[in-house]
């Protein structure tokens, strides 16, 4: 029970020490940086468009393939299902 409360007092501090030692950091930036310090420059945009453009072909390139693939599997069923109907009408 001790080493468990040991435990769980020594997470809280390591997460509030690491958020203190985030924040300290950014005030650093803010200060040997100025005000403008999160703002990107057009290079770093412009790869981030980039590989976000990517990254959207490739998600709807996936999309697409699985599309594909159902539509097909569909397109069978119905012909399975057509060939049973005829099948019951000549009977």
């Amino acid at each position: 029970m001790v080493n468990e409360s040991l435990e769980k007092g020594w997470k809280t501090w390591s997460t509030q020490s690491n958020e203190l030692q985030l924040l300290q950091v950014d005030m650093d930036n803010r200060t040997t940086q100025g005000s403008g310090f999160f703002k990107m420059s057009e290079e770093a945009i412009a790869a981030i468009q980039a590989d976000l453009a990517h990254d959207l072909y490739e998600l709807a390139a996936s999309h697409r393939e699985e599309i594909t693939r159902l539509m097909e599997e569909f397109d069978v069923h119905d012909i399975d299902t057509s060939v049973k109907l005829d099948d019951y009408d000549r009977e």
